[in-house]
């Protein structure tokens, strides 16, 4: 464990240096995916051009590509998420965000990775960083539930840096707090429950879809994803939503079962 600590540190001090954003206003950073680039992706060189085609100046095409490469470096790659709806490339990759957008998954994963280290520099009994990392992570969860949670929705939402608001959509994302541990006090899980059910996530038949929006892209409807899935039942576990959990996962094997069946022994990636 203490090895391993070593490479926790590390890995969180690149995030604390390269990834991080804090208004003066907030009690702690929040983390963002953003790449700076020189030029277009080397594996997906033509595509780049292509999206950079409607920008004029050289650094807004190099803003562009660092953000279509950050959105690589989200995992999802790619999501409407990550778009703008406005403009004459609305809704498409030239219209990419990445680094403007706090994701609620990312932040939730570094506030749980902190409660992490400091349980485990309790293990090793290294009581300081203990301490620190505890207070980190109480700072940055009063954070999250400061700039991320939506009271009137009862759930937690991306937000926006540039326009200073939520990004009020669903995303299979917006449950990870639940899944780290990050939710705040006093949280009421019958909240979140009803928000599933009023964005009509839970009547489709595959399970919970990964977005309400159909871009065309992978990460987004109709597709639904085996881990989001899990987390999203583990977090609803966590804070004693049995029931509704039990349910998308019967839901979420039986598609699964049936697509096996049916394509004569074939398991699919989404």
């Amino acid at each position: 464990i203490e090895r391993g600590l070593k490479w926790l540190e590390r890995e969180y001090q690149f995030f604390r240096l390269n990834r991080s954003f804090k208004l003066d206003a907030w009690p702690s950073p929040l983390f963002h995916y953003r790449v700076v680039a020189e030029g277009p992706r080397p594996e997906s060189f033509r595509e780049d051009v292509e999206c950079a085609e409607h920008l004029t100046n050289e650094e807004d095409k190099r803003r562009l590509w660092g953000d279509i490469a950050a959105a690589a470096e989200s995992g999802r790659d790619f999501s409407a998420r990550w778009f703008t709806s406005e403009g004459p490339v609305g809704g498409k990759m030239g219209s990419t965000r990445t680094s403007q957008i706090m994701p609620v998954d990312l932040n939730a994963i570094m506030c749980g990775n902190l409660r992490t280290m400091a349980e485990l520099y309790e293990v090793v009994g290294q009581p300081q960083p203990a301490v620190e990392c505890r207070a980190e992570y109480e700072a940055m969860r009063e954070c999250i539930y400061q700039v991320l949670w939506s009271e009137e929705n009862g759930v937690w939402f991306d937000y926006d840096r540039v326009t200073n608001r939520h990004v009020a959509c669903y995303y299979d994302t917006n449950f990870f707090p639940l899944f780290t541990g990050c939710a705040h006090e006093g949280f009421d899980g019958n909240k979140t429950a009803e928000y599933l059910d009023k964005a009509g996530v839970l009547s489709f038949p595959g399970g919970l879809p990964s977005s309400l929006v159909s871009s065309g892209q992978q990460w987004d409807f109709p597709n639904a994803w085996a881990p989001t899935t899990w987390v999203v039942i583990q977090g609803l576990r966590a804070v004693g939503q049995d029931l509704l959990a039990q349910k998308i996962a019967e839901k979420w094997i039986k598609k699964n079962y049936n697509m096996w069946k049916s394509s004569g022994g074939r398991m699919f990636e989404k």
